[in-house]
């Protein structure tokens, strides 16, 4: 026999002879597990974020990498065609082709040491470099911005070169000395 009493029943509680069952709604469960939800909720989107994290240093660290091996590369360019400027001069002037040289070798072993060690002991070792000598690392970073000031040059050269080559003639082509035949626009203009 039921009882008439409603507080008696449970308010989740099956109904057998209908049927139904009552579901909780969202709303109802204890704090407890409300709590332990959010706490879930937080956890994983802290490990997500973590994740990204890692991946985004990981593509940096990749980026940098290849940067750093570019540099290098550029940088070891340099030693070759200060190497071949030494021998091209060394039968006219040895002394600037033995100079030349050293100064191929010293590059050379800058392109080495890109190539060979991580960016943070390259930070560490400027770093060390601009306390111990601050005239010498200033200097270097004259010279490096000389160096970087020629590449954009050159590579800016060489586009415009190529996009005229590709364009065909333009404005930079013509011959300030040269006179535009007057007639032929006075006659063009008449009509």
């Amino acid at each position: 026999m039921k009882s008439s009493n409603p507080a008696a029943q449970p308010s989740s509680a099956s109904f057998p002879e209908e049927g139904l069952t009552t579901q909780p709604s969202p709303n109802e469960g204890s704090p407890e597990q409300r709590t332990s939800s959010v706490k879930q909720v937080a956890s994983d989107a802290k490990r997500s974020a973590g994740n990204m994290l890692n991946q985004a240093k990981e593509r940096a660290s990749s980026m940098a990498q290849e940067q750093k091996q570019s540099a290098a590369q550029h940088i070891g360019r340099y030693s070759s065609a200060l190497r071949d400027s030494a021998r091209s001069v060394e039968q006219e002037d040895p002394n600037v082709a033995y100079y030349a040289n050293r100064a191929a070798e010293g590059i050379e072993k800058i392109a080495d040491y890109v190539r060979s060690t991580d960016l943070a002991g390259i930070q560490r070792d400027a770093e060390d470099v601009a306390r111990r000598h601050p005239a010498l690392f200033m200097g270097g970073m004259l010279l490096a911005g000389i160096v970087v000031g020629g590449l954009v040059k050159a590579t800016a050269a060489a586009a415009r070169e190529a996009s005229m080559s590709d364009s065909g003639p333009s404005f930079d082509d013509i011959d300030p000395l040269e006179s535009p035949d007057v007639g032929a626009s006075q006659t063009a203009s008449s009509l």
